[in-house]
């Protein structure tokens, strides 16, 4: 069966590239077929240059992402719906470790398990963004008639041992297709090659491919250059040749499993929080064992303040099931938390995405105007591991923060950073020099930065190195909806700020951002790293949240205000039981109540003996969750 796969696949690519040496067939059972073959796909180039999005901050040996693609893709037994992309031609479905070139190798075969795995390598090869007049540049566009999803590299050039440090140009591209699964590569255009210095000491200079998740299958179409234009198109198997059960953990706490704040609640007030966790089968066949959950909630230090072993009866395809995780005590005391969950099962076929792990910080609000931080160790950097700057000619480059507060309006009156007395990985001694700090609202709309409110530059003289350095916000901000972002923009590259890892200073937030020429994105290690960046806010005159910013759900709720007596209404495809719980304004739990399932929900909820005030609804239903806030004012 090997034997002939490969003598297929020869035949495939015969006339295109006469010089491939290796061809690794995807034992998983992807196909491949090519413009020049019979029946293959035709060559038809999609020109997104002038209608997709420019992608910013490419470089050499480096990645940018996550870029949200629009659309859901699937790829073997999963889906994807962003990408990260790499200057060197890969384009990788979650953030991999950089992949450049390792003598004497040169790249992977594909697959390899080797830690930088689910990824397309249309043109995995060593090619720059840098060097003088470098006319490199990478566009995305989201075909949503179609739903398909292009990639497109313009002119890149391979890294060149010459004045300019580049030679040659590859314009080249990738159309995922989600109504048919169907992945494309297309070669416009190639000029020169590979520099004969790389290229005659490096084993394989050049892949193109595609691998899974595991680095268990995959498939190598080739390890040299192809003759162009030419479309090479993957298409999965309608049977799969291989029983994929992978059981996975989707969310922990918060749906999109970034860090939190909650205020502290002394005893004998102190509320017993509870969680949820939605886990399920992502794979392309049923679980016939049970699979073990076990949730765990530890302190800074590392104290395992509380384990729950939960065993979850065997997932059938596509099942999820939803987790409730009720604490039997309150938490004992303000600090940050980690809240973790590893589903076990021998038959599991991917264990990277058993695990999460969640950042609660609990904030004491004790005299009003607490610091909102993700920094694990805020006294001393006594973990801290690493440094990064950023800056361009324009001064719109540098590092993000974003803070969700527990309740509106606050006031933002101060904005602090820890400037690294160490030198980088290079050896480059940290300066001073100025910077800007800049806060801006929550847009309702997208989520994303939106209003400046506040923008001040910091004089060099002003930086002070191996402690918290930063300005008093005068007159403060006032966020009086939503959260707030912060922004350090380094005013050259002789600053950096300290930064603290997964793997010495657990748990991440995962709400750090890079910014480039103005633009924000979720920085690219946003999965592993956070700054040391810190806010003080004035929770005085906190009375409500902004109902606007809740998820969307069918879910009505009249009259809103009312005297507490509220009706609801939620529309369901199929029968479904709700579970409601009813926090406060600083989420201290309240009540809750529960309904049977229905397809049509009609339920009166009576909170009239609540003082008045603002009130979160929280509903819990299947696998998923919706928040509505209201508001008491009861009658004179």
């Amino acid at each position: 069966m090997r034997l002939s796969l490969l003598i297929s696949l020869f035949l495939l690519i015969s006339g295109i590239d006469t010089h491939a040496q290796v061809l690794i067939p995807d034992t998983y059972g992807y196909t491949l077929s090519h413009s020049d073959s019979l029946n293959g796909p035709s060559y038809q180039w999609i020109d997104i240059s002038n209608k997709g999005q420019e992608v910013m901050g490419l470089e050499d040996d480096n990645w940018v992402g996550p870029i949200e693609m629009g659309i859901s893709f699937p790829y073997y037994w999963y889906q994807r719906d962003k990408i990260w992309i790499s200057d060197n031609g890969v384009i990788a479905f979650q953030a991999n470790p950089i992949i450049a070139d390792l003598a004497p190798i040169g790249f992977p075969l594909l697959p390899e398990a080797d830690g930088k795995e689910d990824l397309l390598a249309p043109l995995m090869t060593d090619l720059t963004f840098l060097g003088n007049n470098n006319p490199a540049r990478v566009f995305t566009w989201t075909d949503t008639a179609n739903d398909r999803f292009v990639i497109s590299y313009y002119e890149v050039p391979f890294f060149g041992n010459n004045a300019l440090g580049y030679a040659g140009s590859n314009t080249f591209q990738v159309i995922l297709d989600a109504q048919d699964s169907s992945i494309t590569f297309q070669y416009e255009e190639q000029q020169g090659g590979i520099d004969p210095l790389y290229l005659n000491n490096r084993s394989y200079p050049l892949v193109i491919g595609i691998e899974d998740l595991t680095g268990t299958f995959g498939l190598t179409i080739s390890d040299s250059l192809l003759e162009v234009p030419v479309a090479l198109r993957m298409d999965p198997p309608v049977q799969p040749l291989v029983e994929a059960k992978d059981v996975r953990s989707f969310w922990l706490a918060q749906m999109d499993n970034r860090g939190f704040f909650r205020p502290y609640v002394a005893p004998p007030a102190a509320p017993r929080p509870s969680f949820s966790a939605v886990v399920g089968n992502i794979g392309n066949a049923p679980f016939l064992s049970p699979t073990e959950a076990l949730f765990g909630l530890y302190t800074e230090l590392g104290f395992n303040y509380l384990k729950a072993d939960t065993v979850l009866p065997p997932f059938a395809k596509g099942a999820r099931d939803t987790l409730e995780y009720n604490l039997p005590f309150p938490l004992p005391f303000p600090t940050t938390y980690s809240l973790t969950l590893t589903l076990t099962n021998d038959d599991d076929i991917n264990s990277k995405n058993d695990s999460l792990m969640v950042e609660m910080v609990v904030v004491d609000t004790i005299g009003g105007s607490p610091w909102l931080s993700y920094v694990t160790d805020m006294d001393e950097p006594m973990r801290a591991d690493g440094i990064e700057g950023k800056t361009d000619t324009t001064g719109r480059s540098g590092i993000g923060a974003y803070y969700r507060p527990f309740g509106n309006p606050v006031e933002v009156e101060d904005v602090e950073f820890f400037f690294s007395p160490y030198p980088d990985s290079f050896g480059k001694i940290n300066q001073g020099d100025a910077y800007r700090v800049e806060i801006y609202g929550e847009s309702k709309e997208s989520r994303k930065p939106g209003d400046l409110l506040f923008s001040q530059v910091i004089a060099a003289q002003d930086v002070i190195f191996g402690k918290w350095v930063g300005l008093d916000v005068v007159p403060p901000v006032l966020v009086d909806s939503g959260g707030f972002y912060i922004a350090w923009i380094p005013l050259s590259d002789s600053l950096a700020l300290l930064s603290e890892s997964a793997t010495s200073s657990p748990p991440i937030s995962r709400q750090t951002f890079e910014i480039q020429n103005g633009i924000w994105k979720a920085h690219r290690s946003d999965q592993t790293k956070d700054f040391w960046i810190r806010t003080r806010v004035n929770t005085s005159r906190l009375t409500a949240v902004d109902p606007e910013l809740q998820e969307e759900a069918a879910i009505r709720i009249f009259p809103n205000p009312g005297d507490g007596l509220f009706f609801i209404e939620m529309e369901f495809e199929k029968s479904t039981s709700v579970k409601l719980r009813v926090f406060d304004v600083v989420g201290k739990y309240v009540s809750d109540d529960y309904f049977l399932p229905s397809n049509y929900l009609q339920e009166f909820v009576d909170l009239r003996m609540l003082p008045e005030g603002m009130y979160l609804l929280h509903f819990q239903y299947d696998d998923q969750s919706s928040s509505r806030w209201v508001k008491i004012q009861h009658r004179p």
